[in-house]
């Protein structure tokens, strides 16, 4: 495929650029210890449990709307199905500070994601973020971490844009930050729903990075069909 005429290339974060070595446990466990220091007796394990129901109840009430559920709000209702209900303001962003340490201590980079991305902006490109994220500031703290942010020219979360992908708000507004056509962007993203339908049915070419073998069963059963298929960050530099 031809892609001479690109001027920006975006791409996801979970599963495309990052990923967390343990995710959700450690991030309750965070705040679990927060709560604990503060004299609340909680079981972690049931801590888990509850945070796991309250997340995946609020997720199907909006699952079909594809809104963002903010980090803040998520804690705030664990707290209550925990039966804490005084100084809820207070513990949320307490609780709030422990869960993004617990999520930047967990993430890491793919191995060559620093590479291609500094090569992309090398060679020219717009470098862009679209991410399903329920906070915006994990994002950019990955970012500043690795020492990315600055090579960023646009940057959509949907804590901010309030619309998830495969939604083409989110995607329009991160096209809009550089005033760049749909059509001289690709994305790449390892989700074949969010990333690669959302993608193309804006009009961008749609990149998907594969994590492992059992996921190429979905071409099948979901139809969806990406114009380039990769398995490393650096596969996309011999289309580039």
């Amino acid at each position: 495929m031809n892609l001479q005429h690109l001027r920006a290339i975006f791409f996801d974060i979970g599963g495309t650029l990052s990923h967390s070595r343990i995710g959700t446990p450690y991030r309750v466990l965070k705040m679990v210890k927060v709560l604990q220091d503060m004299g609340y007796i909680i079981d972690e394990n049931k801590a888990l449990e509850i945070f796991k129901r309250t997340r995946d109840s609020l997720r199907e009430s909006i699952k079909d709307i594809d809104i963002e559920i903010n980090i803040r709000y998520l804690i705030g209702n664990f707290l209550v199905r925990l039966g804490i209900r005084e100084r809820v303001p207070i513990l949320i962003d307490k609780l709030y500070d422990a869960y993004r340490e617990a999520a930047n201590e967990d993430r890491y980079l793919e191995p060559d994601a620093k590479e291609v991305i500094r090569t992309l902006k090398e060679k020219g490109f717009y470098i862009g973020i679209i991410s399903n994220a329920s906070d915006y500031k994990l994002v950019v703290d990955l970012l500043v971490k690795e020492g990315l942010f600055n090579l960023v020219d646009s940057l959509a979360v949907s804590s901010i844009t309030v619309w998830k992908k495969p939604r083409k708000e989110i995607f329009e507004y991160a096209l809009s930050q550089i005033n760049v056509k749909p059509k001289e962007a690709a994305h790449v993203g390892n989700n074949l729903k969010r990333d690669v339908l959302g993608a193309k049915e804006i009009g961008m070419v749609a990149v998907w990075k594969v994590n492992d073998a059992e996921a190429v069963k979905e071409l099948n059963e979901t139809g969806i069909k990406p114009d380039i298929i990769i398995y490393r960050l650096s596969d996309l530099l011999d289309f580039l």
